[in-house]
């Protein structure tokens, strides 16, 4: 049976849509470990006083709650980054 060297190029487009989310994944998970993260289970407008004071520059949260505005915006006062996960990672 010959040797078939030749990729489809569906396999071409797979592997390189996995090398590329591999690639950038590890650069994530390597981020991830420079800049250390902490869950505080508060929405809370103090939580972006204490961050800004620690000298974080970026917040990750699961939204929805009712205090939503006033974190918004003490976060934006200070120029704390905000990403919205839309996902509780904990239960009350």
């Amino acid at each position: 049976m010959p040797h078939h060297t030749e990729s489809r190029p569906d396999e071409d487009a797979r592997r390189r849509f996995w090398t590329e989310h591999m690639e950038r994944s590890h650069h994530l998970l390597q981020a991830m470990t420079e800049h250390p993260t902490i869950e505080s289970g508060e929405g809370f407008a103090s939580i972006a006083d204490a961050a800004a004071e620690a000298g974080v520059t970026a917040v990750i949260q699961p939204g929805g709650s009712i205090r939503d505005d006033e974190v918004i915006a003490a976060a934006d006062e200070r120029g704390l980054a905000m990403v919205f996960t839309g996902m509780r990672h904990f239960r009350h």
